[in-house]
């Protein structure tokens, strides 16, 4: 059975894991800023992909970081072709969830307070 996800986006089943009830917003982010219905398909697979990936690794929403996308590539290429623009892809999808408070900023490091 097929999952909308949104117009014209459908993943073969439901997403898993901490995002997946974050996907349809992820959706609607790339739909506002123009991008292809072929490109939207591909980032909301690698996201879903992601938040399965991060249910797995026991992962909890309020624990992602900017490090978790980097560790997921590598796992995943284990298994399957990483295509250019992967990477960017899911720093996209965490800036995009940063952007509506679903997961915390990330920290930046102040040397001056050394």
């Amino acid at each position: 059975m097929k999952h909308i996800i949104t117009d014209g986006v459908f993943l073969s089943r439901a997403p898993e894991g901490p995002l997946a009830v974050h996907i349809s917003t992820f959706a609607t982010a790339l739909r506002a800023q123009g991008y292809a219905l072929a490109s939207m398909h591909r980032q909301i697979l690698l996201a879903a992909c992601f938040s399965q990936w991060l249910h797995h690794e026991g992962v909890a929403l309020r624990h992602i970081t900017s490090e978790h996308p980097s560790q997921y590539l590598r796992d995943r290429v284990r298994r399957v072709q990483i295509r250019p623009g992967d990477a960017a892809a899911l720093r996209h999808l965490l800036a995009c969830l940063r952007g509506e408070g679903v997961i915390a900023p990330e920290r930046s490091l102040d040397y001056s307070q050394h």
